[in-house]
C-alpha cells in the first residue's frame, strides 16, 4: 500500500507543535512564575498548581536541550548522586 504525503503540510503541522510565540520579557515572567511557587509575580495570584510546576520543571529537565538532553540529563543525575 503507497501512502502519499504532503511535505509542505506535514511540515506546517510540525512547526505548529513544535513552537510558541514568546518574546524576552513573556518568557522571564514564565520563568519568574515557575521560580515563585506558581504565583505571579506582578498580580501575586497562584496561577499554576505545584504538582503542574513539579511535572513541568521534570519535563524541562529531561528533554529541554533537544539533542544533547539525554547527555546533559544523565551528566546531571551523576552529579547529584556523588
Amino acid at each position: 500500500m503507497t501512502t502519499s504525503v504532503d511535505v509542505k503540510e506535514l511540515a506546517d503541522i510540525f512547526n505548529q507543535v513544535h513552537s510558541i510565540e514568546a518574546n524576552t520579557n513573556i518568557l522571564a515572567l514564565m520563568a519568574a512564575n515557575l521560580a515563585n511557587n506558581g504565583t505571579h509575580i506582578l498580580t501575586k495570584n497562584n496561577i499554576v498548581q505545584a504538582q503542574d510546576i513539579k511535572d513541568t520543571l521534570s519535563f524541562m529537565d529531561s528533554c529541554g536541550l533537544n539533542n544533547d538532553s539525554k547527555d546533559w540529563y544523565v551528566h546531571s543525575l551523576v552529579l547529584y548522586s556523588k
